[in-house]
C-alpha cells in the first residue's frame, strides 16, 4: 500500500485504539512501541508519532497491521513541544483531524504535553513511564518547565485511567489522579527465538559488552565507557542511534563497534552476541521511578545484567544474579567482570523465566482488564441512580 492512503479509505476507519506520542516511530523499540505491537495482537491500532519537519500535512501508512499517522508541522518535535500556544495549535490541528478520520473505542496517551486532547476524545488514558517534569527542570529554562508542569497536571487530572510504570511514578500521579494504578514495563515475548544462549567461555577471552538505546552525552558517560575500556579485554557494542559527540569522546574507538537502530530479529541476534550486558545513566536523565525498558530485553535472552542503581530497579526486587546494580560509576568495570565471572545456565534460565512471566502481552492483558473493570464499576454507579 502507498504512503498516502486515499481519502475515502481513512474517512471511515474503524479501531479500537489510538495510541498519541511524540516520538518517531523509526526508532530503537521504547516502552510505547512495544505496547502498540502487544495490542495489536487482537486490537486495531493506531499510532501517531512525533512530528516531521514539513508544510502541515498528515500522512496514513499501513505496517504490520499498525496504522501509523505521521503528521508534518512547521517546527520539529523536540522544539514545538516546548513552547506555549504553537504546542496547543499543534494538538488542536492533529486531534481535530484524527476525530474524523477515526471512529476509537479509547486512546493511550504517551505525550506528557497533550492536555488538549479530552476536548476531543472522552476515553483518554494516560501512560506514564517517566517522571517527565523533574527531567524537564533539569534540561529546560524555568519557563518551560512550569509550562510543562501545567501541562501535565492537566493531563493527569483528566484522564480516565493513569498508568504508572513504578510505584514511584505511580504515587506522584495518585496525588493527582485517584484513578491510578500501576503497570510495569515489559519483556519482549520472543518464545520461537532460540533464548537459551551458551554460557560464555574464559575470562582471558575478548568480553562482548553490549548497550542498546540513545547513546549520547546528554544521557551516557564517556567517562564510564572509557574506563572499562581502560579496564577490561573487551568490545563494547552499541545498538541504536550514537552522537557522533560521544564517539570522539572515546580515548580507543577501535574497540567501539556501533549497529545503528535494529528490531525484530536483527535486534535480538545482536544482543544475544553480549558477554554481559549494561545500563549505565547519568542522574539526570533517569529521574526517580523511571525503569529502563532495556532491561527486559536483556533479560529475555538471558543476559548478565550490569546498571545503574535506580531505585525503580531496586523495588523490583530481582532475585540475586539476574541483575547487578552499581551505586558508584567507577565500580562499573569491576561488576561486569563480576557478572561476567559468575554467569551460568542456571542463571541464564531464571532471568529468561523471569521475563516469560512479565511480557507485554501479560501487560496488556492488565491494562485491558483494568479497563473493563473500571467500565463496570461505572455503570453499576450509573444504574444504582435509577
Amino acid at each position: 500500500m502507498s504512503w498516502i492512503m486515499r481519502k475515502r479509505y481513512v474517512k471511515s476507519l474503524e479501531v479500537d485504539f489510538v495510541i498519541n506520542t511524540n516520538t518517531h516511530w523509526e526508532e530503537p523499540p521504547r516502552a510505547r512501541h512495544q505496547f502498540t505491537y502487544a495490542l495489536t495482537k487482537k486490537y486495531r491500532v493506531v499510532f501517531i508519532a512525533a512530528s516531521k519537519v514539513g508544510l502541515p500535512k498528515i500522512d496514513v501508512k499501513n505496517e504490520k497491521n499498525i496504522i501509523i499517522i505521521q503528521p508534518y508541522f512547521f517546527l520539529s518535535s523536540k522544539i514545538r513541544y516546548r513552547i506555549p500556544v504553537i504546542n496547543e495549535i499543534y494538538q488542536i490541528w492533529l486531534f481535530r483531524w484524527v476525530r474524523k478520520k477515526m471512529n476509537t473505542k479509547g486512546v493511550v496517551n504517551f505525550d506528557f504535553t497533550a492536555y488538549l486532547i479530552y476536548r476531543f476524545f472522552k476515553d483518554v488514558y494516560y501512560y506514564c513511564n517517566d517522571n517527565f517534569t523533574s527531567i524537564s527542570r533539569k534540561i529546560n529554562v524555568w519557563p518551560v518547565y512550569k509550562y510543562h508542569q501545567f501541562c501535565e497536571r492537566k493531563l493527569i487530572r483528566g484522564a480516565k485511567i493513569c498508568i504508572g510504570t513504578s510505584p514511584i511514578i505511580t504515587k506522584n500521579l495518585v496525588m493527582n489522579n485517584k484513578r491510578s494504578y500501576e503497570i510495569p514495563l515489559g519483556a519482549p515475548d520472543i518464545e520461537e527465538f532460540q533464548i537459551i544462549p551458551r554460557r560464555s567461555g574464559s575470562l582471558k577471552k575478548i568480553i562482548n559488552i553490549g548497550l542498546v538505546g540513545f547513546i549520547s552525552l546528554y544521557n551516557t558517560s564517556y567517562e564510564l565507557i572509557n574506563n572499562i575500556l581502560r579496564e577490561i579485554n573487551c568490545k563494547i557494542i552499541f545498538i541504536g542511534p550514537v552522537d557522533s559527540g560521544f564517539l570522539e569522546k572515546i580515548y580507543d574507538r577501535e574497540r567501539i563497534i556501533t549497529r545503528g537502530v535494529l528490531e525484530g530479529k536483527a535486534l535480538l541476534d545482536e544482543v544475544n552476541r553480549f558477554d554481559v550486558a549494561i545500563a549505565p545513566y547519568l542522574g539526570r536523565k533517569i529521574q526517580e521511578g523511571g525503569v529502563p525498558n532495556k532491561l527486559f530485553l536483556y533479560l529475555a535472552l538471558g543476559k548478565p545484567v550490569v546498571a545503574t542503581a535506580l531505585m525503580s530497579i531496586k523495588t523490583m526486587n530481582l532475585q540475586k544474579g539476574l541483575v547487578y546494580l552499581v551505586e558508584n560509576k567507577e565500580k562499573f568495570p569491576e561488576i561486569i567482570i563480576k557478572a561476567h565471572y559468575d554467569n551460568t545456565d542456571d542463571l541464564i534460565r531464571e532471568r529468561v523465566e523471569y521475563a516469560k512471566k512479565n511480557t507485554w502481552n501479560k501487560r496488556i492483558e492488565d491494562f485491558i482488564s483494568l479497563i473493563e473493570y473500571k467500565k463496570s464499576i461505572n455503570n453499576e454507579t450509573s444504574n444504582s441512580k435509577f
